[in-house]
């Protein structure tokens, strides 16, 4: 292959697929959620446990990349990072930790993929369970999401 060749093909990738940033999320918006994220001290006896968002995307990062490798050609990127993330958020159940009740797997069911391409929200699902109102006490947490007083 000439250096001439690679390059028309890399400017025709280009050309097909754009330019610009495309990024892909997982958002658990519960009160407690980074805290059982981060916290390896507690104890899960419901099942689930600590990184259950990490752990997940580290599992099927290969097959995520596989499947934004297949669509550079047909120029589909935005609609396979949704995908990646669905199937990302999908993974909170078994991960995420159980919860006591009255609602033991919100936190399993909290996921809200989106995808934003270039700036642009170009995908949003919002969770099945939505956040929950917080009825504690507003200084258990500080501004990041991680309870006061606790060692990680």
């Amino acid at each position: 292959m000439s250096p001439g060749s690679f390059f028309a093909g890399v400017e025709a990738l280009e050309e097909n697929v754009g330019e610009g940033l495309l990024e892909g999320k997982v958002v658990v918006d519960q009160h407690y959620a980074l805290d059982q994220h981060e916290n390896f001290n507690y104890e899960h006896p419901r099942g689930g446990g600590p990184k259950y968002l990490i752990n997940p995307l580290l599992e099927h990062v290969p097959a995520y990349v596989e499947n934004l490798g297949e669509a550079v050609l047909g120029g589909n990127l935005v609609q396979a990072m949704a995908a990646n993330m669905e199937d990302l958020s999908s993974h909170l159940d078994p991960a995420a930790p159980i919860d006591e009740d009255p609602n033991p797997i919100r936190l399993r069911r909290s996921g809200n993929p989106i995808v934003i391409d270039n700036g642009t929200e170009a995908y949003n699902r919002p969770p099945v369970d939505p956040r929950e109102p917080f009825e504690g006490n507003p200084d258990e947490y500080d501004s990041d999401g991680f309870r006061t007083g606790q060692s990680y």
